[in-house]
């Protein structure tokens, strides 16, 4: 357990942004127009454009059956772009993330409605209550969940590719369902990665 919190320290000192960097959030009133909205959906798209061809469009997050995985960034992180370049340029991480997983990127640099259709709510909310329900306080993080929108893993920081196809396969090949617990699966991920180094 000890080596477990000093491997989430030393990955939250080294590999993740702060969330006080986020400077430009943008403010999601009551009173906001179409326009309006359809403004911040653009750049929202923008923030993640190169993976835009990977990620689903997060107006609507559905996993559609699949598993969730749902980056959380912000602009100015340059973990983030580390972890967007990684996917980018992996072709193995591409054809998994097709096949088992709903990616979505949310950056929460800018507040906006999603519609959440999972288990935990159908309705709509918006960006910082994707923030809270998944308890993000550093960026990237990314979140891996069930269909049904409950978290299995929340890793803070850049994956380096190794790391992210063997986090994919832990994930897809349902290894996580033999512990009994958040704290079974950390400990069970983190061996199979100690073991794939």
């Amino acid at each position: 357990m000890r080596n477990f919190l000093l491997f989430i320290f030393i990955l939250l000192s080294f590999y993740g942004c702060n969330e006080n960097s986020h400077n430009e959030i943008v403010s999601l009133g009551k009173e906001m127009s179409a326009e309006e909205i359809e403004k911040i959906n653009n750049l929202d798209r923008a923030s993640y454009a190169e993976l835009e061809n990977i990620v689903k469009d997060n107006r609507v997050i559905d996993a559609e059956g699949k598993y969730l995985m749902i980056i959380f960034g912000a602009n100015g992180c340059i973990y983030c772009d580390e972890l967007k370049k990684t996917i980018k340029n992996s072709s193995a991480i591409q054809a998994k993330l097709k096949e088992y997983f709903s990616p979505y990127y949310i950056n929460f640099s800018y507040m906006k409605p999603h519609k959440f259709i999972t288990e935990i709510t159908d309705k709509p909310i918006i960006t910082s209550d994707l923030v809270r329900i998944y308890h993000v306080s550093v960026t990237p993080t990314t979140v891996f969940a069930t269909p049904e929108g409950k978290t299995i893993i929340s890793y803070p920081g850049a994956i380096p590719e190794k790391q992210f196809l063997i986090m994919l396969d832990f994930i897809s090949n349902e290894q996580w369902k033999k512990a009994n617990d958040n704290k079974e699966i950390a400990d069970l991920l983190n061996k199979t990665l100690r073991e794939n180094q």
